[in-house]
């Protein structure tokens, strides 16, 4: 994280989930049928979590700790976190619900879309937003800065 820094790290892992949830989509989509594409299915989930496990998943907590100012900083960190869990109930109450509703091509193509957000806004002007989630593959908490102000990202 350190070598590359946290703003090319949080792009890459970004572009590699939502790579995951694109590809497995696009499965469920056309179907799945054989025992290889069932594999490749399997390969689109843990490619997902290899891209939250190299950037959102570790690196959220830490910048969620570096943007809040040293006075209220305990305030903040508890606001992001509860705000977290808060966020993590959601998506995990609504999933069914977006698979029954959406089916199960489109569930997971909100999924990518969810993680290319943070690109697009980057490519307007804004800086990647600060996520602060645990293991759901969404976003749950988004504090867009401008690209003027100095954040963490900009180290």
């Amino acid at each position: 994280m350190d070598r590359w820094g946290r703003k090319s790290t949080l792009i890459l892992g970004f572009m590699v989930m939502a790579l995951g949830m694109g590809i497995l989509g696009s499965m469920l989509h056309v179907g799945i049928h054989s025992d290889t594409a069932q594999y490749f299915a399997v390969a689109m989930l843990l490619m997902f979590i290899v891209g939250f496990a190299m950037s959102a998943g570790p690196l959220i907590w830490v910048l969620c700790s570096e943007i809040q100012p040293l006075k209220g900083r305990d305030f903040g960190i508890t606001v992001s976190t509860v705000t977290n869990w808060i966020a993590n109930t959601i998506v995990g109450a609504t999933f069914l619900t977006m698979l029954h509703n959406l089916g199960n091509a489109n569930t997971f193509w909100v999924y990518a879309a969810l993680n290319v957000a943070p690109l697009q806004g980057e490519r307007h002007g804004f800086a990647v937003p600060v996520l602060c989630m645990t293991g759901a593959p969404l976003y749950t908490q988004l504090h867009v800065y401008p690209a003027s102000r100095q954040t963490p990202f900009h180290r």
